[in-house]
């Protein structure tokens, strides 16, 4: 069913259709631009809009700090690059050592505890964390581990050593 948009006529204030040039029923040549009457719009005084775009510049100033824009050195970006890509290779490692490595979950790696990256020791990192993973017998099983990995070149780590709560 299709709903026509109606409007008065401004003579004989009969309905007639919004796209109506000529009135049905008084006869009567419509104008062009007949618009239906509206309420006056309200000004909006120049130091409310000038509050207005403050507040909305200061507010994208906060979000923008608060979503890393403040000046993060690249350094500290590369350190936790490092961390990030320790803890995935981590992951492989100990995904290897597995019975069942498809039925691996594992904690997700940004909630992994990373440390090192100082002193002499300033590309070796060691992760803690935990899988769940299924035994020999099929039983779902948690099983934390510490591994320790050196950062060699590029994303190339090489594994020092692996520590699990069931080996």
């Amino acid at each position: 069913m299709v709903v026509l948009a109606m409007k008065k006529c401004p003579f004989c204030a009969e309905e007639i259709q919004d796209a109506a040039i000529v009135c049905k029923h008084c006869g009567r040549d419509l104008p062009a631009a007949a618009q239906t009457p509206t309420a006056p719009s309200k000004k909006v005084s120049t130091g409310t809009g000038c509050l207005i775009i403050f507040l909305l510049l200061l507010g994208l100033g906060l979000l923008g700090r608060a979503c890393g824009g403040g000046g993060s050195s690249t350094a500290v970006d590369a350190a936790r690059e490092l961390n990030t890509n320790a803890a995935q290779v981590c992951k492989q490692f100990v995904e290897k050592r597995l019975r069942a490595p498809a039925t691996a979950k594992f904690q997700n790696i940004f909630d992994a505890t990373v440390e090192g990256g100082a002193g002499d020791q300033q590309d070796q990192r060691t992760v803690t964390s935990y899988v769940d993973a299924q035994n020999g017998f099929g039983a779902l099983i948690r099983s934390n581990y510490v591994c320790v990995v050196e950062h060699t070149t590029g994303n190339n780590f090489r594994l020092i050593d692996l520590k699990m709560d069931d080996q």
